[in-house]
């Protein structure tokens, strides 16, 4: 693992932000190329250092095309802080949520695709001795590199099994993806079936480019899950048509069971996942370049992103705390557009798609997805 001197990486740009670290795009000069930084989150160096010391060993051991490949270490300077990093492959078209939501007619051959690649990746990493259990596979942690090819990503609550250092309980991941088991069982110890689980609802992502259990908050989907309540397969009922289709939805029934000695292995889903691609051999590498082609057309202008923000700006000058706004749990995903920012959209017209992202106290964070490009923002709203 290279560690790269100081002040190596170069005009760095904030991507996104986690439980385990802050991401940044920057230039590395030694390695001559574009690359994402892991800024990994802590109060103490200590802490930091295991944290990075952990992931980075974990990534390492996973050398695989489907897996985001580690290129170095780096220690960024936060005013009198130094931070550890991670310096990885840069995806320019970051994560699978991201693509989905501004994408919403991706051709399903390329759904087909993107599930398959997952699959081989997590295959491989279930294959290593001793295996890695991911615990946290969803669209946001799938990425998609310059001709929409996988790459899996954060390894932050990553176990490697059998390890003395894993973590257990409950706690850890994303509920929406989290099994049954891992929620009710305070003792529980993760297994490969973990993450077959999350795959199974991942489909269900991939395929409606929705958030599983829509609007419900947290406290609700513990509810539900081991209830054995799903994510609704009448969502998927636009891809009827679709010979494979059936067979795939028997797939993420088998994945997401709820008893998870009866869930498939990525062997299994392999085969299935397999055949699908076969289906659309012929038609695939047309398919993406179509797709990369609409992404490469240039924005509207950038003028209707400005004036997204301007809006933005002026509804919250013009609306400020004029009524008190509906609590809503920041992690249980996008509300609905048409019902919670009715007030905003009679006040406003821009060339996109407008979504809230997060909803607590009385801030409103939204997302504006135009064409080819995403603005994001905060104001105060009159939230019903």
């Amino acid at each position: 693992m290279l560690p790269l001197p100081p002040g190596d990486v170069e005009e760095m740009e904030l991507v996104q932000k986690g439980g385990f670290g802050v991401v940044y795009r920057g230039r590395s000069q030694t390695l001559g190329m574009t690359v994402a930084l892991k800024v990994i989150q802590g109060s103490y160096i200590e802490d930091l250092m295991k944290e990075l010391r952990k992931e980075s060993n974990i990534m390492l051991k996973a050398s695989h095309p489907y897996v985001l490949h580690l290129l170095g270490v780096y220690e960024k300077r936060e005013g009198d802080l130094i931070k550890p990093c991670l310096v990885m492959e840069y995806m320019p078209h970051g994560s699978l949520c991201t693509f989905l939501s501004s994408q919403p007619d991706v051709p399903c051959a390329l759904r087909f695709r993107i599930l398959h690649q997952v699959v081989l990746g997590m295959k491989y990493l279930h294959s290593l001795q001793p295996p890695i259990i991911h615990r946290d596979l969803k669209p946001a942690n799938v990425l998609l590199n310059a001709y929409l090819d996988v790459k899996i990503t954060d390894f932050g609550l990553s176990n490697i099994l059998g390890s003395s250092s894993s973590r257990h309980g409950s706690c850890a991941g994303t509920l929406a993806y989290m099994p049954p088991e891992a929620i009710t069982d305070l003792n529980y110890k993760p297994t490969k079936a973990y993450d077959v689980y999350s795959f199974g609802i991942l489909m269900w992502s991939v395929f409606t480019g929705e958030n599983p259990y829509g609007n419900a908050p947290n406290h609700l989907i513990v509810l539900k899950v081991p209830e054995m309540q799903r994510p609704d397969e009448t969502a998927l009922n636009r891809w009827d048509g679709v010979k494979i289709m059936p067979e795939a939805k028997q797939l993420m029934r088998k994945c997401w069971d709820g008893d998870a000695e009866c869930r498939p292995s990525f062997h299994d889903c392999y085969s299935v996942t397999s055949r699908s691609v076969k289906q659309y051999e012929g038609e695939m590498d047309s398919t993406v370049e179509k797709c990369l082609e609409h992404l490469r057309r240039p924005h509207p202008s950038t003028k209707v992103d400005s004036d997204v923000s301007l809006r933005v700006s002026d509804f919250q000058q013009r609306y400020n705390q004029s009524r008190t706004p509906t609590l809503r749990d920041e992690e249980s995903g996008a509300l609905n557009t048409s019902d919670d920012l009715s007030t905003f959209n009679e006040k406003t017209e821009f060339a996109g798609r407008l979504c809230v992202t997060a909803v607590y106290s009385n801030r409103v964070y939204v997302a504006c997805v135009t064409r080819s490009h995403l603005t994001q923002g905060l104001l105060y709203s009159p939230i019903r």
